[in-house]
């Protein structure tokens, strides 16, 4: 990797990184209810993320449809270095 790791958080973290057209958005695992959904407007479009409650493993899914859009479940510093400025979910 040629570049600097992106900062914004630790490089070890784990979380579900999201991807769809040109924009993508990293949801960190310790950001993640186990118990609730995160319910995410797309570009005009309702997308759920959820955790599951046997083995806590994220996954994104269009509401309207119920297809997966392209997620990748990946440390930070991959991601970030194959989505620079990619947007960060902060909680709620």
């Amino acid at each position: 990797m040629s570049k600097p790791i992106d900062p914004r958080l630790p490089k070890l973290n784990q979380g579900l990184g999201v991807i769809v057209s040109k924009r993508a958005k990293y949801f960190p695992m310790d950001e993640m209810p186990r118990d609730e959904d995160i319910s995410e407007n797309w570009d005009g479009r309702a997308m759920i993320i959820s955790r599951s409650k046997d083995d806590g493993i994220p996954r994104a899914v269009w509401k309207d449809t119920g297809e997966l859009p392209m997620q990748l479940l990946s440390r930070w510093y991959g991601f970030a270095f194959s989505y620079p400025n990619c947007g960060i979910y902060e909680g709620e």
